[in-house]
């Protein structure tokens, strides 16, 4: 399989970037805390607002190595977010957004100073990328709904193999769990979660069709936690299913409604260090967080435009670090966000 871009203008694109210089330059991320925070004084913050990416520059990556390259490559054209659906970071720090619109996954490392990205190849590009999981020994695994199976790719980026040909229909939301090596994909059209060992074979189904317990009715988006639970997005059944890492129901989490702690539009779902779970609702341009036990603990966000507002917001991500990454789908950017714990200072 070739590339998109020819071997010719890659090597001597290659050859530039290299001889202009590969070093990393400062970052200024994560930027110095806000005032914006939730709750609203004079009650104590326990989320606030960090700041927000589009570009290179946006993340303090300079322009060179790997990233000039890849805008050398393009004509000129600056790598800048179009409809970032998803996100995940990964142990080093580095930030994967899948780019629904773009039909690419970025991948910036502030700390590097360095920019990478997924596309397929020339044979086999991106079709309808929806949701990216990072997998051992640096591989990449990503959902392409159109293409009906997971497509991989190693640590240098190199197409892999695929997953799921000729099971999977429409898979979207995906999650690889590093105890067990298992990965767990979403089909939405098949109301279910298809089951893969660590050397990408098929297992069997979690949940089925349906609205009872252990059900899914479009199922989306899909997180794991301690022991293994799995965090399921349950669309059109209007709430989020905790399933045990054997398919057992375990609780739910909201229920239909306009109101707090309900849901209209459920997408993307994180959980941070101490258990919470963050829910994005796209209708409401919010996070809804709850605990453990599916009790509504805080709101973050409105619809707008401006720091800490959202529109039609997707993908979620929370790393080691507390930082909570957000798919600001329509405002074409990941905002950043930090969970601060018990005792941590604001």
């Amino acid at each position: 399989m070739q590339p998109q871009v020819s071997y010719a203008r890659l090597l001597l694109a290659m050859f530039l970037g290299f001889a202009a210089g590969c070093g990393a330059g400062p970052s200024p991320w994560p930027p110095p805390p806000s005032d914006l925070s939730w709750p609203m004084p004079p009650e104590r913050p326990r989320v606030r607002y960090v700041g927000a990416f589009r570009t290179l520059a946006d993340l303090g990556i300079q322009a060179r190595g790997w990233a000039w390259l890849w805008e050398w490559i393009s004509a000129g054209e600056k790598v800048s977010l179009v409809h970032p659906a998803s996100v995940k970071v990964g142990a080093d720090g580095e930030i994967w957004v899948v780019d629904s619109a773009a039909r690419v996954v970025h991948g910036f490392s502030p700390e590097k100073n360095s920019y990478r990205r997924v596309e397929g190849t020339e044979d086999e590009p991106l079709l309808s990328p929806v949701d990216v999981a990072l997998g051992p020994e640096g591989k990449i695994y990503v959902t392409d709904s159109l293409r009906g199976r997971v497509l991989v790719y190693d640590r240098q980026l190199r197409f892999a193999g695929e997953i799921g040909a000729k099971l999977l229909q429409r898979p979207t939301g995906i999650a690889y769990d590093p105890g067990s090596g298992r990965l767990y994909v979403v089909d939405t059209l098949q109301g279910g979660i298809a089951l893969f060992n660590p050397l990408g074979r098929f297992l069997r189904w979690i949940a089925r069709p349906g609205n009872k317990a252990g059900e899914l009715h479009f199922p989306t988006h899909i997180t794991i936690g301690e022991e293994g639970m799995l965090y399921v997005t349950d669309s059109l059944n209007f709430r989020i299913q905790a399933i045990g890492p054997g398919g057992e129901p375990r609780a739910v989490l909201g229920a239909p409604g306009d109101g707090p702690g309900a849901f209209a539009r459920p997408k993307g779902i994180a959980i941070d260090a101490d258990g919470h779970v963050y829910v994005i609702d796209s209708l409401f341009d919010n996070i809804q967080v709850f605990d453990r036990g599916g009790q509504l603990l805080l709101a973050v966000g409105q619809t707008g435009s401006g720091a800490g507002e959202f529109y039609l917001p997707h993908g979620i991500a929370i790393d080691h670090r507390n930082l909570i990454y957000v798919a600001d789908v329509y405002n074409s950017r990941v905002q950043v966000f930090q969970y601060l714990p018990e005792g941590q200072a604001p």
